[in-house]
């Protein structure tokens, strides 16, 4: 039978040949070499050395300094530095006080004000506020004398204002009057005809003239 066996042979001969092509090891890929690729886009973050143009005149200045040194900084790199005013000082104060005369007039006003309308503790309180700007006004000082002693408030802080206002001007008949009442009210009777007996002298006819009279008769 010898298609048989030629048919067996070649069967084998196909076998054989089949196994070596399997068993081919596959050939190893070399891996890549690194290839430097220039890339334009990578120049934004290239490190370049600063380059100073003189011709521009352009200086790079580190964080802020005071204004000499700033100077300086600029004639070191400026051939013709544009010049830096030095800051101008404050005024000194050569011993002159601030003007008060606003604040005072303003409080004096509030407080005439206040007396015109017979509100003794607004008015107290506007010729303190005055005292502190200007303590030695004479005007205010006797005002508050005043306000003290028709408040009921201040009898005896009132009479030294009420002293020194009689003092300075004889003719001040509120000042006598209010004078008279706070020494009567601190039980000082004998020393407030004094002050009533001087008012009298000068408004005999006045608005507190009749109680004045009375207080005067009733006082031993």
């Amino acid at each position: 039978m010898p298609d048989a066996l030629d048919a067996g042979a070649a069967v084998a001969e196909v076998t054989v040949d089949a196994g070596p092509t399997v068993a081919v090891a596959p050939v190893p890929v070399p891996a890549p070499v690194p290839v430097a690729v220039v890339d334009a886009g990578a120049k934004a973050v290239a490190v370049v050395p600063p380059v100073i143009d003189a011709g521009l005149k352009v200086a790079v200045v580190p964080a802020p300094v005071d204004a000499g040194r700033a100077a300086n900084i600029v004639a070191a790199v400026d051939p013709d530095p544009i010049p830096v005013p030095a800051p101008t000082p404050a005024p000194k104060d050569a011993g002159v006080s601030a003007p008060v005369g606003p604040t005072f007039d303003r409080s004096m006003a509030d407080a005439k004000a206040a007396t015109v309308a017979q509100r003794w503790g607004s008015a107290v309180r506007a010729y303190r506020q005055a005292l502190r700007t200007r303590p030695d006004s004479v005007e205010a000082r006797t005002g508050l004398g005043i306000a003290l002693v028709l408040s009921d408030s201040g009898y005896r802080e009132a009479i030294p204002y009420l002293k020194a206002a009689t003092t300075a001007d004889a003719s001040n008949a509120q000042a006598w009057l209010t004078l008279g009442i706070a020494l009567q009210n601190l039980g000082k009777g004998g020393e407030a005809k004094g002050p009533y007996q001087q008012y009298l002298r000068l408004l005999p006819n006045g608005p507190q003239a009749s109680e004045v009279r009375a207080a005067l008769k009733a006082i031993p």
